[in-house]
């Protein structure tokens, strides 16, 4: 049988076995920087602002841990933080191409 239960409910009561609800990934604001300028080489400068405002963004609502929770909160304050629809996805796509380079 596999160990690739680490990402199911266990019925057995054991607190070593995670949940997609418990996970947590850690990043170091460096690590953000330099992602963020890796991201900016090369770009025009209305792009270079929203993946730097998104950078921003997503570290002040991690602090540098991806977890179900910060992720919701990211959500959440995106959507109260902009009216416009366009700039909502700019925020939203740009944090999801930092997280996805950070992992």
């Amino acid at each position: 049988m596999s160990d690739w239960n680490v990402l199911k409910p266990s019925d057995s009561g054991d607190k070593n076995v995670g949940t997609l609800s418990t996970l947590e990934l850690t990043f170091a604001r460096t690590d953000l920087e330099s992602c963020t300028t890796a991201r900016t080489q090369n770009i025009a400068p209305k792009s270079v602002y929203w993946i730097e405002k998104a950078s921003e963004i997503l570290w002040e609502n991690t602090l540098g841990v991806i977890s179900q929770t910060t992720m919701e909160k990211l959500h959440n304050s995106t959507l109260s933080n902009y009216s416009s629809h366009d700039s909502k996805g700019k925020v939203l796509v740009r944090c999801k191409l930092v997280k996805q380079t950070q992992i």
